[in-house]
């Protein structure tokens, strides 16, 4: 008897001796009969659900969680008591004395009397709350992640110090017309005929070589064989135990170049057209003289393009025009027609720089754009010809050719002028208009 009684007691403090280490462990542990009442639960467990006392002894879910939660407990629970498998799942809980939702992941395995029947079960929780918060973000932040590489138009890569590809965006995948997965693990050699590898290598081997980031153009034919002008940038990255790895990126810059040619050209034509022109051109900004060509630097009697390079425009006027307006003042009243019609014809007197002679002109303005910033063309025709013809066919209409002394017409047309102006008739200047000039002597 005194055996038994020992045997009892050293039962009684191994029994408790496992609970105490049950207690101690950091997940839940319990115990259910064959209806789904609780048998046991250490005391994490009874923190988890708000117990304040340890006996849970015949409590059901529906004593312990919310409505939902208690259903989805005793559906995994009948079937691990109704088929005998263990069934290892993810739980979400809520505590019916409260408190926020918590992940927990759960095994819960048959247990079986002596005849093999199952009588109860037994369950290990560990709560992976924080975990699964972190799962989803991550997972969250990759989707994000997806959908801006896949939004983003350019074409992402990244290869590893052996040169072989570690990840390739959906860009890259469709310009080396191959799906990801035949991309992976290879290199542009095992991937592209020679030539298109040889001109990635080229600044790939100055990243490899120095570690240092680097940028430069780099062309790829299409699905036709046009090329395309790529723009790249690519650096090198330590991602952990896959070493220094090459990321790059590359944007298509091929319309853009194609447009940098356009333009080329087209500047090509201007300047041509501009160098060329019989007529003087001179472009200017609000305050000075930008460019101009031969014809001007003639008409202006001007060294070179240096010297008219940042001349005023009164410099290139004298102060007054024949109205007995001053030039700067007038051209500033000229300059705001410009910028409100966009162009303007005034005929103007320049002084040439060499000899200072007057020169009647005839100027028309252009409103342009040079560099995106707004400017003036000057197209600039001499008139001292043109005025020349027109004294001379003057002198023809008005003055007999051999005495040069005014004939019958000038005489009557003076007569009738001052006819008028007797009788108040006309207080003008009125000027002269002619048909055809016979000399009446």
């Amino acid at each position: 008897m005194e055996q038994s009684f020992s045997s009892s007691v050293e039962s009684q403090a191994s029994l408790s001796g496992l609970l105490a280490v049950l207690d101690a462990i950091g997940a839940l542990i319990f115990a259910k009969d064959c209806h789904g009442h609780y048998t046991y639960a250490n005391q994490r467990f009874l923190e988890a659900v708000g117990l304040a006392s340890p006996d849970i002894r015949g409590k059901s879910a529906e004593d312990l969680f919310d409505e939902d939660t208690a259903r989805k407990v005793d559906e995994t629970d009948r079937k691990v008591l109704e088929t005998g498998q263990t069934i290892e799942h993810r739980e979400f809980r809520i505590s019916k004395s409260g408190g926020a939702q918590r992940c927990f992941l759960t095994v819960k395995t048959p247990a079986y009397d002596q005849k093999g029947r199952v009588v109860g079960m037994t369950g290990v929780a560990i709560d992976i709350t924080d975990s699964e918060r972190t799962e989803t973000q991550l997972r969250e932040s990759r989707q994000m992640l997806d959908a801006a590489i896949s939004a983003f138009d350019g074409h992402l890569y990244m290869k590893g110090p052996d040169r072989r590809y570690l990840f390739v965006s959906p860009q890259v995948a469709a310009l080396f017309r191959r799906p990801p997965s035949e991309i992976l693990g290879r290199t542009d050699a095992e991937l592209l005929q020679e030539q298109d590898a040889l001109r990635f290598r080229e600044l790939d081997d100055k990243v490899y070589a120095t570690g240092q980031r680097h940028a430069g153009e780099e062309v790829f034919p299409d699905a036709q064989g046009r090329l395309h002008h790529y723009w790249s940038i690519k650096l090198m990255k330590h991602m952990g135990d896959k070493g220094d790895c090459l990321i790059g990126f590359s944007s298509d810059i091929t319309e853009l170049k194609e447009a940098e040619v356009a333009l080329a050209r087209s500047e090509a034509r201007f300047r041509s057209l501009f160098e060329g022109s019989t007529e003087a051109l001179i472009v200017f900004d609000a305050e000075q003289v930008l460019d101009c060509n031969a014809a001007a630097l003639k008409l202006l009697g001007l060294p070179g393009r240096e010297a008219a390079r940042g001349l005023k425009l009164k410099g290139l006027s004298p102060p007054l025009q024949p109205s007995g307006a001053a030039s700067e003042a007038l051209m500033g009243e000229h300059l705001e027609v410009v910028k409100q019609t966009g162009c303007h014809r005034f005929e103007w007197i320049l002084r040439r720089a060499e000899g200072g002679a007057e020169l009647p002109t005839e100027i028309t303005l252009s409103a342009i754009e040079l560099d995106l910033e707004p400017a003036i063309l000057a197209t600039i025709r001499d008139l001292t010809e043109r005025r020349a013809y027109e004294e001379k066919i003057h002198k023809l209409a008005f003055y007999d050719a051999l005495t040069h002394l005014p004939n019958r017409r000038l005489f009557s047309t003076a007569c009738h002028r001052r006819l008028r102006r007797a009788n108040g008739v006309d207080n003008t200047v009125r000027s002269f208009t002619w048909t055809s000039t016979t000399s009446n002597r």
